[in-house]
């Protein structure tokens, strides 16, 4: 039991110290939206896909991601259909 408490602690440290590349983009909820490619904004398979992403997101972030028709300058769009 405790070999396995050092391997989580070492695994915890060690991902703690593991600094992001430079020019990576931290996602938060402020940043980050859900966009429905504008021809396949209608799809049912789209729409879906896009609200369901938004509630994930939303979960892991612990506040709304928005779900949007077109990206928005100085937001990390994940888009969805086709572009």
């Amino acid at each position: 039991m405790e070999s396995r408490l050092t391997c989580v602690f070492c695994s915890a440290v060690i991902a703690g110290a593991m600094a992001l590349p430079a020019g990576a983009v931290t996602l938060t909820p402020a940043n980050v939206e859900v966009v429905k490619a504008t021809e396949t904004a209608s799809s049912g398979v789209t729409a879906f896909a896009a609200k369901e992403l938004s509630d994930f997101l939303g979960q892991v972030f612990g506040a709304k991601v928005p779900v949007v028709t077109a990206p928005t300058a100085g937001r990390v769009s994940l888009v969805l259909g086709s572009n």
